[in-house]
């Protein structure tokens, strides 16, 4: 087996917190973990990881993805000295951080220091306060939403415009026109709609998780909203990632390039494994401590989690829409973490929604 050509694109998610977390999430694949113990990334572990990204990344810019957790937990200090590790080791190199919140740690002066330095800033909010509230709950139970909104204000008023992922629960079903304009009223234009899938310790779906079926009709539904507004300053990324592929292009978005290798997982420590998705799976390639990125992805650990791809791919059969699909993301073909690769569970939803895209462009 060998390591895939395009290696040198990939973007490291840093957990610079581990899972440490100032709220509660019913469906959070860190809720049976002490997410009160907040472990920060030392200045060590981050030279080494900026330094050897540098050195090893194709991209330009180069990428960081600053996560959790909740990244914000480890305070405006720890990321003004990211920016002077950053500029100490760029050389002529250009850098780009991003950094996942929940966005209810966005004060007024948070949302200036991202603004100052560029930030790319990504939030975590489901829709509308009634679909929001039902599983992000903070540490005391109560819901999270006003708090979000308030971080977005601010965002807004230093002129940033957030990307945001949304779960899809079983709160949201029914509601598709409601989220939709939610976001565009808040003025997030950019947004990714995941299906919400979480197994309870019997083993059976949880209360708030949604079937194919479901996941289905929603997104049929957000689909078709989102081409009767016909805005081209809107993007349901999913949606929009799969219509590329329908079209003969070649989607971005690691769900549907398939290129799962591209996201990297570093966790406070150092210690790197494939997409913080599939925490369950425990492949281990090393630590940036100790190892090159060129080792690292040639560990034992690495291709272990190939070889995963792979058996997951093998049971796609001859499907026409496997090289637009590839059987991501992973996350949903193991749910349970015990190393047994299957079907992804939405591949209904998505054979569904890749058809219906097909006959909107066949229409066009």
């Amino acid at each position: 087996m060998e390591t895939p050509q395009d290696i040198g694109n990939m973007i490291p998610t840093v957990k610079v917190v581990s899972s440490g977390c100032n709220m509660r999430c019913l469906y959070c694949y860190y809720h049976q973990e002490n997410q009160g113990k907040i472990k920060v990334i030392s200045d060590e572990v981050l030279k080494n990881l900026i330094a050897k990204t540098l050195a090893f990344s194709e991209l330009d810019p180069v990428q960081f993805t600053w996560h959790g957790g909740e990244p914000m937990l480890a305070g405006i200090s720890l990321y003004e000295r990211i920016l002077l590790i950053e500029d100490e080791l760029r050389g002529d190199k250009k850098i780009e951080n991003h950094i996942q919140t929940n966005a209810t740690l966005i004060s007024k002066k948070w949302a200036k220091f991202f603004a100052q330095n560029d930030f790319k800033v990504g939030v975590s909010v489901d829709g509308p306060e009634q679909v929001h509230d039902h599983c992000r709950l903070l540490e005391n139970g109560r819901g999270s939403f006003n708090l979000v909104m308030r971080g977005l204000e601010n965002l807004r008023a230093v002129g940033i415009q957030p990307g945001a992922i949304a779960l899809v629960t079983k709160a949201s079903l029914g509601r598709e026109k409601e989220i939709f304009d939610f976001f565009v009223n808040a003025e997030i234009k950019r947004f990714l709609l995941k299906p919400c899938f979480e197994l309870s310790p019997s083993g059976e779906p949880t209360e708030f998780s949604v079937s194919s079926e479901e996941f289905s009709g929603f997104m049929v539904n957000i689909l078709e909203i989102w081409l009767e507004r016909d805005d081209p300053s809107i993007s349901v990324r999913n949606l929009e990632q799969m219509m590329v592929g329908v079209v003969g292009g070649k989607p971005s978005l690691c769900e549907f390039s398939g290129h799962c290798w591209l996201c990297p997982k570093v966790e406070f420590d150092g210690s790197v494994g494939p997409c913080d998705s599939l925490s369950r799976q425990n492949y281990k390639f090393g630590n940036i401590s100790d190892s090159t990125w060129e080792e690292l992805f040639q560990s034992e650990g690495f291709f272990q989690f190939l070889s995963g791809l792979e058996e997951s791919e093998s049971t796609c059969g001859d499907c026409e829409w496997l090289k637009n699909c590839h059987n991501r993301c992973s996350r949903y073909c193991s749910p349970d973490g015990n190393g047994t690769w299957s079907r992804n569970i939405f591949c209904g939803a998505k054979k569904e929604i890749f058809q219906k895209l097909k006959s909107a462009t066949a229409d066009a």
